[in-house]
This record gives C-alpha cells, sequence and structure tokens, in this order.
C-alpha cells in the first residue's frame, strides 16, 4: 500500500514553478498588452503640432462677462501651449469661447438625487469652438465643445480665489478635451 502525499512543500521546487507559471503568463500579458497603450511619442508629437494658438473671448466680453474674460483667455492659452508643440508648417489652432457660467450652488444638495442615492453637484461650464486652420485659411476641422467641471471646486478656498481657481480649472477641462480631438 502506497501512500501518496499531497503537501506542496513535499514535492519539490519543479512544482512550485509549475503552479506558478499560468500567473507568470497572466502577468506578462498584462504588461505586455498595457506597453501597446502607451502612445508612440511620434504618433503623439505629430498630432498635437500647430502652427499658432489663438483665443477669442470677444463673445463673453460683448456679454458682459468682464474680467473673467481676460482671466479666461489667459488660462486657456496657457493650458493649450502646455499642450501643444508649435511648427512653422503645422496648421493654426483658434479656440473661440461663447460661454462661461459658474454655478451659484457650490455644494450637493443630498435632497436632489436621481434615486439610489446619487446626488449630482452642480457643475460650472465654459462652451466654445475650436478649429483648426490651415496655412490657405480653410477650416481643417471643427469642433464644438460644453466642458463642464463641479461647481465644488476650490470649495476649501476663500471666497476671492474661488470662483477664479473654478474658471482656471474649466480651462483646464476644455483644453483637454481639444488636445483629444486634435
Amino acid at each position: 500500500m502506497s501512500v501518496r502525499r499531497t503537501d506542496r512543500s513535499l514535492q519539490g521546487p519543479n512544482s512550485i514553478l509549475r503552479s506558478a507559471a499560468p500567473l507568470f503568463a497572466m502577468l506578462l500579458a498584462i504588461l505586455a498588452s498595457a506597453a501597446l497603450l502607451i502612445p508612440d511619442q511620434a504618433k503623439a508629437q505629430t498630432r498635437n503640432t500647430v502652427s499658432a494658438i489663438t483665443v477669442d473671448v470677444a463673445p463673453l466680453r460683448a456679454r458682459g462677462v468682464g474680467v473673467f474674460a481676460d482671466l479666461l483667455h489667459d488660462s486657456l492659452r496657457a493650458e493649450l501651449q502646455a499642450r501643444y508643440t508649435i511648427a512653422a508648417d503645422a496648421p493654426r489652432l483658434h479656440v473661440t469661447v461663447n460661454s462661461f457660467f459658474l454655478n451659484s450652488s457650490t455644494s450637493i444638495d443630498r435632497d436632489d438625487s436621481f434615486g439610489g442615492g446619487f446626488a449630482q453637484p452642480p457643475l460650472d461650464n465654459l462652451g466654445g469652438e475650436a478649429q483648426l486652420i490651415a496655412r490657405d485659411g480653410r477650416v481643417i476641422d471643427s469642433y464644438r465643445l460644453l466642458a463642464n467641471n463641479p461647481a465644488t471646486t476650490a470649495a476649501h478656498r476663500r471666497s476671492p480665489e474661488r470662483e477664479q481657481i473654478r474658471a482656471r480649472a474649466l480651462t483646464e477641462v476644455f483644453a483637454g478635451w481639444v488636445a483629444r480631438r486634435f
């Protein structure tokens, strides 16, 4: 009569390696697929190259947005410049900002739920249109966008700074979507 032992510690190092092989193979497959998701630097740089960046906030000034128009202009231009490379032979990026809204409510109303206990935070938004314009003046591509961000951004800050931080956060979101498109 023979006794068969099933204790892994008594089976030797080869059995441990055999049992770890599927896990190791799965880990290697995950790492290989993640490497495919990393964008090629040449593709990313080609996609994000423009000859100039212009931001037009005249529609906001016409609506009486005041000092926020200048803040949005400077902040959006800086955000876009951080995401694009300038090259002479590329198309020009022109962004027109048409709407700007800071919600007066900056807290989540717990009674305003859609069922299941989910309450939507109030949103700030920034709307406009981004265009890629060729050297000959024709519009290559156009993208209308309404960027949203929670009005609770910077809720911990003092009142004079809070609205400026919220406006800058909107330009960051807007610029991010433009950079994803072009």
